[in-house]
């Protein structure tokens, strides 16, 4: 593939973060064989917030927003559309390219690349599925519905985590917090969804509880995607289990959860159509029916 085009606010092409990150892409692509022939670019954004909802997708109703809690400003990558022609594009905090020029013993220096490889694994992910289904890949871009990007989007960090995994093993911990405050807010938005089902809007109520069951599933899939890759069980690895768990959300979950991700990802190039994701709302559905 051409090396992709980067940018950054203010900076020529010859500016050393723009080097950095062509050296980077160089490193991710040998290191863990990604395939980056869907990547139309990579944009370093000084002011990220403003810069991410200014961005063109391509896609009517396409606006994109900036991750909020944890994971302000750790980059995405979306899918765009550039005529008829399906492409994806990575967006990048300017902090993150500062701190992954550091030197190499940095803790800052290897999570910030590591967010560049996990970025770069989501164009990976995004080649391997456009290629064999672009119909739905467009579909499920184009409409947006909540069952087929959650469970798109639940899948893409289980595959991106277990592929790039051993570029930050340390990574484990950052994820191990995150996985903990995203089962506190499941409970908080579990409760607010119980309210509206008792109120008689069933339809909002769904609503609030697909978003929060997603939300949780994704920060899940990280985390075992990372100690997949990793070569490590999370009942063996995890500190979260079993005192974070609770009647909502049971250890038989996370290991249903487990199960059907890693099936899915031994089975991923036998895949028939890309609805193969939506084997993940089995152990969703067995977590909401409890609400």
């Amino acid at each position: 593939m051409k090396p992709a085009s980067i940018s950054a606010d203010g900076f020529t092409p010859e500016e050393p973060s723009i080097v950095f990150v062509h050296q980077l892409v160089a490193s991710a692509i040998a290191n863990f064989g990604l395939n980056l022939d869907l990547l139309e670019g990579i944009t370093i954004l000084a002011d990220y917030q403003r810069g991410v909802s200014q961005f063109d997708t391509g896609f009517e109703d396409g606006a994109l927003s900036a991750s909020e809690g944890s994971v302000v400003g750790v980059g995405m990558t979306p899918l765009v559309l550039r005529g008829a022609v399906l492409k994806c594009h990575i967006l990048l905090p300017r902090k993150v390219v500062d701190d992954a020029k550091m030197p190499d013993h940095s803790e800052l220096a290897r999570k910030a690349r590591y967010t560049i490889s996990h970025e770069l694994g989501h164009c990976d992910d995004h080649q391997n599925l456009t290629s064999r289904f672009r119909a739905e890949v467009l579909d499920t871009a184009a409409r947006r519905n909540v069952l087929d990007v959650g469970c798109r989007a639940t899948w893409s960090e289980y595959y991106v985590c277990r592929l790039v995994a051993k570029e930050c093993p340390e990574m484990l911990r950052d994820m191990e917090e995150s996985t903990v405050r995203a089962l506190e807010s499941f409970e908080a938005e579990s409760r607010i969804a119980a309210r509206y089902g008792s109120m008689g809007d069933r339809e909002e109520g769904q609503r609030h509880a697909f978003g929060a069951g997603f939300n949780l599933f994704i920060v899940f899939a990280r985390l075992l995607g990372h100690l997949d890759g990793l070569g490590m069980s999370f009942q063996a690895a995890c500190r979260i289990a079993p005192a974070y768990l609770s009647n909502l959300v049971r250890m038989a979950d996370v290991e249903e959860l487990h199960r059907t991700l890693s099936a899915l990802w031994t089975r991923r190039h036998e895949w028939t159509a890309l609805k193969e994701v939506r084997q993940l709302l089995t152990p969703l559905s067995a977590i909401l029916n409890r609400i």
